[in-house]
């Protein structure tokens, strides 16, 4: 049985179902033809975020009440016993493909090990075109008699366009009231949003290039005008590269009504299969343009991972390294100093012994944040492993090297650890490269100034 939770979404839904129906006949540029059906939308949202139960009885109620209503619409003079049997495929019909469409996106997203937004897009994509397909095809042949290949491309396209352009949009919307029924809280549809007045100038602007484009193609009846829709492509990525998820959803949502608006009421024929399919490859690249942001969010974290000690935030030794070599190419050719300074953490053994290895991690990561604060944006800072740390100091002769080892030695002397009553030192090697020479050459002669530096005592520069 249902809960009151479940009812209070039925309710709420089925009404919305059958105004959003509505909508798509008023919107309609021919009996049974619309550029878009926005319930399927809602249908595949429903079951991504509601759960099965109240959204299966909701949206099947909604699909016999609409072929009722359609039916008193258009006088189709069938009887009861026709448009309960027509009506129960075509609830059948959508519920099963729409609503297990949308399950097993959710289901393939939660059995993934982590979360990729192209991933998402990607299936998303496939599964409401394979569903909007099957639909059309399997609604042709039981219900309404099979016309030709225009009526099963105008079906399928319709309601793919109701699935990719509108689920996205009400998802969001429920999670924005309801946070908990959030299928990827991952995405985070209102980060950051920036002033409404600039958005809406944007959809102004974007609104106002597609009725020029609409109205001119058909007042020209001309086919190669229309297809200037695909180029509404530039400024619907303007708007998702600078607004957020939801406002760009926004904008893919008014497009296309829009464009079912001024189709309807224009009376366009011949073009609506290039709008359809304008709308949906705007849709699609809008999508995929989402991804960009994240794909570089993805590959500045596996830099990091892979080039970026976890601990003390410092480039790992293979990264340092390939850094180095670099500077002292540029440093050879433009006979330009650069001095290496090579230090490590005085008794950090006794240290771990005594305090604890999380203590001595502690150490480890409060000296490099020392170390941080006091470096230029060209210096290069590494942990070459266990307490060791390279700094590379490009511009710099060996005087001024070892000025900047003994401020750092004196900063790293002061530094405190709560609960603790120890001093962390270093000792610090310092060279100045040669020029031409490799990079293990000047690293060598400082890790031996290093080893000077610990022989006379530790807390030392040499």
């Amino acid at each position: 049985m249902l809960n009151f939770s479940a009812v209070i979404k039925c309710c709420l839904l089925l009404p919305l179902w059958l105004l959003l129906w509505r909508l798509s006949v008023f919107l309609e540029y021919a009996p049974h033809a619309s550029l878009w059906f926005p319930p399927a939308g809602l249908t595949f949202a429903a079951f991504l975020l509601m759960g099965s139960r109240s959204a299966t009885l909701a949206v099947w109620l909604a699909c016999m009440f609409s072929t009722f209503w359609e039916n008193s619409l258009f006088n189709t003079a069938r009887d009861t016993a026709e448009l309960l049997a027509s009506g129960s495929i075509f609830a059948t019909l959508h519920t099963f493909l729409y609503g297990g469409g949308a399950l097993l996106l959710k289901r393939q997203m939660a059995l993934s090990a982590s979360f990729n937004l192209v991933t998402l897009v990607t299936r998303f994509l496939l599964i409401a075109a394979v569903s909007s397909l099957i639909l059309a095809a399997s609604g042709l042949a039981l219900i309404y008699s099979y016309d030709g290949v225009d009526s099963l491309i105008a079906w399928w396209i319709g309601d793919m366009t109701g699935v990719v352009v509108m689920a996205p949009i009400f998802a969001s919307i429920v999670t924005r009231l309801f946070p908990r029924h959030s299928f990827m809280p991952e995405i985070n549809f209102y980060d950051r949003p920036k002033a409404l007045s600039t958005f809406i100038w944007k959809l102004v602007l974007t609104g106002l290039l597609l009725s020029i484009i609409l109205i001119t193609a058909e007042w020209l009846n001309s086919e190669e005008i229309a297809c200037f829709i695909f180029f509404l492509a530039i400024p619907v990525t303007w708007i998702v590269f600078t607004e957020t998820p939801f406002r760009a959803s926004i904008s893919l949502a008014a497009v296309s009504v829009l464009t079912a608006a001024i189709v309807a009421v224009i009376g366009v024929d011949t073009q609506a299969y290039i709008y359809q399919f304008g709308i949906n490859v705007i849709a699609c690249s809008a999508y995929f343009t989402m991804c960009v942001p994240a794909l570089a969010a993805d590959n500045r974290a596996l830099f990091e991972k892979v080039h970026i000690d976890y601990l003390t935030q410092a480039l790992n030794r293979e990264h340092f390294t390939a850094l180095a070599e670099q500077q002292l190419k540029y440093a050879s050719r433009y006979d330009k100093p650069v001095s290496l300074i090579v230090f490590d953490v005085d008794k950090f053994k006794v240290i771990n012994d005594t305090y604890g290895h999380s203590v001595g991690d502690n150490v480890l990561r409060e000296i490099a944040i020392c170390v941080r604060k006091k470096l230029r944006k060209s210096d290069v800072f590494g942990r070459f492993g266990g307490d060791e740390f390279v700094l590379l100091l490009p511009r710099t002769n060996v005087q001024r090297a070892r000025q900047v080892a003994a401020t750092l030695r004196k900063n790293i002397s002061q530094l405190s650890f709560a609960g603790f009553e120890f001093t962390a030192t270093c000792s610090f090697g310092v060279a100045e490269a040669t020029t031409g020479a490799p990079f293990e050459q000047a690293f060598d002669e400082a890790d031996r100034a290093l080893y000077d530096a610990k022989k006379a005592g530790r807390n030392r520069i040499r």
